[in-house]
């Protein structure tokens, strides 16, 4: 098995650390290097890694274990290089890279962000949100009406568009409020329809705790139908390229 499980990146250093990290197998974390960039590895058989909560913790406690130590560029979990030349080769390709990637994230840590409706019935919630929405639903079914198939299409696509902008109104206040303390902010896919916000808050470790008493300051402002739930600090995987090419 010559396969080697890519965790993360980092800039190569005389005390460098890997005591303590474990891979997959149980097997100790290994370091391949290139002159200046050195990648944390793992024998792996990649017909038996699937995106399992055992295999997603190893990978994330070996990434955190390696974030409490130095900057690193955490890699998106299943990336695996046919062998340690070829994990060696792509730091030669991406030296400059990964140098530049390192130096933009030093020093900070990213909160993860999730934003979601908590209510028995959305559609009742928008239309509770939306008198224009209500009066029109209501008027199509007036004095028993029943609708035609295209007028319910019509009232579906107003829908759809009125809850894609009570959306982007939430996300964009909360990012409004939150914006002295973080440094850059990605946006995620969401998870269905009551899913509002997935965002990535990139801050300094020593602003991260003023960063997280303004999430919970934002929360309390928010409607009580809306749910905040933060994660981190966490490697800045939303801030960088973890792609192997």
């Amino acid at each position: 098995m010559n396969e080697r499980y890519i965790f993360a990146i980092t800039e190569a250093s005389p005390d460098l650390q890997t005591a303590g990290l474990i891979g997959f197998k149980d097997a100790p974390i290994e370091v391949v290097s290139h002159d200046s960039v050195v990648a944390f590895v793992s024998p792996v058989d990649p017909r038996k890694l699937r995106p399992r909560r055992k295999n997603l913790k190893i990978h994330h406690d070996a990434v955190n274990g390696l974030l409490s130590q130095r900057a690193v560029l955490p890699m998106a979990f299943g990336m695996v290089a046919d062998s340690p030349d070829d994990v060696r080769d792509f730091l030669a390709r991406h030296e400059e890279t990964l140098r530049a990637q390192l130096d933009a994230v030093r020093g900070r840590v990213e909160l993860s962000l999730r934003v979601s409706w908590k209510v028995e019935d959305l559609f009742a919630h928008v239309l509770s949100l939306d008198p224009e929405l209500t009066a029109a639903r209501d008027a199509l079914f007036a004095d028993g009406g029943q609708p035609t198939h295209e007028q319910k299409i019509d009232l579906g696509q107003h829908f759809a568009a009125r809850l894609e902008s009570l959306k982007v109104e939430i996300t964009d206040e909360l990012l409004g409020a939150l914006s002295p303390h973080f440094e850059r902010s990605s946006v995620g896919d969401l998870r269905g329809d009551a899913e509002v916000a997935n965002l990535g808050l990139l801050v300094s470790t020593a602003q991260y705790g003023a960063l997280e008493a303004a999430v919970e300051a934002a929360a309390a402002d928010l409607d009580d139908s809306l749910l905040i739930k933060i994660t981190g600090p966490i490697a800045p995987y939303s801030f960088i390229q973890n792609t192997l090419s």
